[in-house]
């Protein structure tokens, strides 16, 4: 009796404090409720099939999103930072319509290796080699120096070859076409643009490189030697350097370009040896290294058949003038002088039927003048000053020039010998003679009437007698308006 009197407080006192309603036996209301936390001793708590399977449900759809979450956590901590890691990218180079002077982005191994594969054979083991003018030009081409050519063309190789040049010659302190600077003819070297267009790079139908030309009156600020590279310009024809300060050997590969006949090399630092490769290249038709540091015997040019200038003064050429220059026909122009040659002059000389200008000055040759040397036809300068000949000057020196047609001023040097005996009367009658220096010789005699009638004129530009010397005392010019007495040391 006491359970149910207890059984039924609690049910009051439960219906009371949370305001459940009643049913009409007295019984409570029955309510699907939220799952709720009672202290209550001896009190069961009924739930329904319903509610327990709805209450499962939401505890695996709790426990699936909390594992969501736990995984896309995961994801994002490692996916964030491999945003940062740099990623190796694939260049792929596509021509474009307008060259652009902005740098290719840095190659691929890949692509360095492919440059590496053409240009061993070309440079060897100095392409590899820090520091080198080859691998400063396989570092720039690499880089930004392709100018989207194939790697395996001609113009491509071609490209990088200048480059050498330009690293070999200190290119970045030339005074003019330096990469970047001021290029009064032409762009600066080292451009995006085509070579064709380069300062000093002359091409023939705008593709093939005909002529480098490097050098000026003033030179170019060149400096350092010349590379075997240039050997890769297969169609190059000539090459200009001249007035710079290029120093080291002339490169025996020149001579392995079919076309090349001319080197002009003038006022450098050059030395020995001469490639003998380049010297018996038949196609060479000029060839000027005065002023130079070449020494010993007289170059060996009897196979430069097609030779038709041939500078070598201011050196220190030593020996004898070979009597087979005579068999040159081609050649006009031969400058000897400041050497230290002796023996004689060759009368074999007299058989070449293109010598124009014969310049043997200041150096240490004894004998005579040949005659035969005096009356080519073609020859319009000799100077012959400085040197001991000596002997009577043959009367065969009025034929002097007169195969020449065109109006061309004509220069007799012979002072400063041990010339002697009386001057030929018909010297005078050499045409548009505008020079005859005899001064410092042992003339004797009067002057020939065939000189003292010549016109006179002060202008360099004139056909008539503007200078003549002699020592009056023993040979008077005074007859002369040009004349200029000389004092006798």
């Amino acid at each position: 009796m006491s359970d149910i009197i207890e059984a039924d407080r609690l049910e009051e006192s439960v219906t009371e404090g949370i305001g459940i309603p009643a049913d009409e036996s007295g019984g409570i209301q029955a309510f699907l409720v939220e799952p709720t936390a009672i202290e209550a001793t001896g009190v069961a708590v009924l739930v329904s099939e319903e509610e327990e399977e709805r209450v499962e449900k939401c505890s695996y759809v709790r426990k699936g999103i909390m594992f969501t979450c736990i995984a896309t956590a995961i994801v994002v901590a490692l996916a964030v930072p491999l945003m940062f890691v740099e990623r190796p990218v694939s260049v792929e180079v596509s021509p474009t319509a307008i060259p652009t002077f902005t740098p290719s982005p840095m190659p691929t191994p890949i692509t360095y290796a492919d440059i590496i594969d053409v240009l061993f054979p070309v440079s060897g083991t100095a392409i590899l080699e820090p520091g080198t003018p080859q691998f400063l030009a396989l570092d720039w081409i690499a880089r930004e120096g392709t100018a989207n050519l194939p790697y395996s063309s001609s113009r491509f190789v071609q490209r990088y070859a200048l480059a050498v040049i330009y690293f070999s010659t200190n290119g970045g302190n030339w005074i003019e076409c330096s990469a970047g600077g001021a290029c009064p003819f032409g762009s600066p070297w080292l451009g995006a643009d085509d070579f064709c267009s380069w300062g000093g790079i002359f091409c023939s139908d705008d593709v093939n490189i005909s002529t480098i030309n490097l050098g000026r009156s003033t030179g170019n600020g060149l400096v350092g030697t010349l590379p075997s590279e240039l050997s890769q310009i297969r169609t190059l024809n000539g090459l200009q350097i001249e007035n710079n300060k290029i120093s080291g050997t002339i490169p025996s590969e020149l001579a392995l370009i079919p076309s090349f006949f001319e080197l002009v090399a003038g006022k450098n630092s050059l030395e020995n040896p001469l490639p003998p490769e380049l010297l018996s290249k038949s196609t060479m038709k000029i060839l000027t290294l005065e002023e130079n540091n070449f020494k010993g015997p007289l170059p060996d040019i009897s196979s430069m058949t097609s030779l038709q200038m041939l500078s070598l003064f201011g050196n220190a050429f030593t020996g004898t003038i070979p009597s087979y220059y005579g068999t040159l026909d081609g050649l006009s122009l031969l400058y000897l002088s400041n050497n230290d040659l002796t023996g004689t002059i060759p009368y074999q000389l007299g058989d070449m039927p293109s010598l124009a200008e014969f310049l043997l000055q200041d150096n240490s040759l004894t004998g005579t003048l040949p005659a035969e040397l005096l009356a080519l036809g073609s020859l319009h300068t000799i100077n012959v000053s400085d040197n001991f000949l000596s002997g009577k000057i043959s009367n065969s020196i009025e034929f002097m020039g007169s195969d020449i047609r065109e109006r061309k001023r004509r220069s007799i040097r012979l002072s400063k010998n041990q010339f002697s005996g009386t001057l030929p009367t018909g010297i005078g009658n050499v045409p548009d003679l505008t020079e005859l220096l005899l001064d410092h010789n042992d003339f004797s005699g009067e002057m020939p009437e065939s000189v003292c009638q010549l016109e006179t004129s002060e202008s360099t530009r004139t056909f008539k007698l503007r200078y003549l010397t002699s020592d009056c005392s023993s040979l008077d010019c005074t007859c002369s308006a040009a004349c200029r007495c000389s004092v006798q040391s």
